[in-house]
């Protein structure tokens, strides 16, 4: 299995709004309710082939 680095120290400023736009989404699904519908919202906005 081939190793993958990222160097964070070099991010552009897309990269850093589409890593906090998706730690945020990560952070609601996880204090989201299962079985509602804004949780399966989430799941395909985090998740989007399942």
């Amino acid at each position: 299995m081939e190793e993958i680095r990222i160097d964070v120290s070099k991010q552009t400023p897309e990269e850093l709004a589409l890593a906090n736009e998706h730690a945020q989404l990560i952070f609601k699904f996880n204090h989201t309710m299962p079985g509602t519908s804004e949780y399966t919202e989430l799941m395909h906005c985090i998740f989007p082939s399942i």
